[in-house]
């Protein structure tokens, strides 16, 4: 066996006592960073088929009733179903589809059914209907474009909406999805059961975004009253968009 050199012995020792450490106050040797964990493509969940309009637990008018959805299936038949029972078809055309059913008085359920796929929404036909159609709901091609396959609408939001909306953000404070262009962020531009075609009422709908501890103190302390009953939900010259 070779003896080793005193080089060789010396260096050992160093090693093993630790003369070779880093100094005092010398920064920590940094080791390489822990790759980020990739996004596996396979669990992204895909789209289903939807119904957009009417909307969930809506109360309706007796009678036709128009349904508009979504679906990945393209080209595809889409099965309109009442209660179960067949009540229209349509095509699945740039992922959307429309049709018409009849609904008896009292609760139903309304579903569409296309590749095996099947989703549904109940509602009520009932004396004091709450939903309101967008006007322009019948007319896609008003706000969406023809020619795209996605069903995209053809302008930015905001530009859309003023076409027959008087503008909201001439103020020194706005909204801030107002001022996004993002005005489906609170109203649904297919209909609602609220007021002003909104998501949600009120309270619910300010609370999606206001969840601050401050926001909770000042729901408590407004003692339920409407945010809107002091607060402009779009703009304003004073201060928190007060009226």
């Amino acid at each position: 066996m070779r003896t080793m050199s005193r080089f060789g012995l010396f260096l050992v020792i160093a090693l093993a006592v630790g003369a070779f450490a880093p100094a005092a106050g010398a920064p920590p040797v940094k080791s390489a960073p822990t790759p980020l964990p990739m996004a596996d493509p396979k669990a992204v969940e895909p789209p289903k088929l939807q119904i957009l309009a009417p909307a969930e637990g809506a109360v309706l008018p007796e009678g036709k009733v128009l349904v508009i959805g979504r679906s990945p299936l393209e080209g595809k038949r889409i099965d309109l179903l009442v209660d179960g029972s067949f009540s229209g078809k349509d095509t699945v055309d740039r992922g959307g589809f429309s049709g018409v059913v009849t609904l008896p008085s009292g609760k139903s359920t309304i579903g569409v059914r296309s590749g095996g796929q099947e989703s549904s929404i109940t509602v009520t036909v009932g004396a004091n209907p709450d939903y309101v159609r967008h006007p322009a709901l019948e007319k896609c091609s008003g706000c969406h474009s023809a020619s795209d396959k996605t069903f995209k609408i053809a302008v930015p939001k905001d530009k859309m909406c003023y076409r027959c909306h008087q503008r909201k953000d001439k103020r020194k404070a706005v909204h801030g999805p107002l001022g996004a262009g993002e005005c489906t962020a609170c109203h649904d531009s297919h209909g609602s059961s609220h007021k002003s075609l909104t998501v949600a009422e009120p309270l619910t709908l300010c609370a999606l975004c206001h969840d601050q501890k401050s926001s909770e103190q000042h729901l408590r302390n407004s003692k339920g009253k409407p945010c809107i009953q002091c607060h402009d939900p779009h703009a304003s010259d004073k201060p928190y968009h007060q009226k």
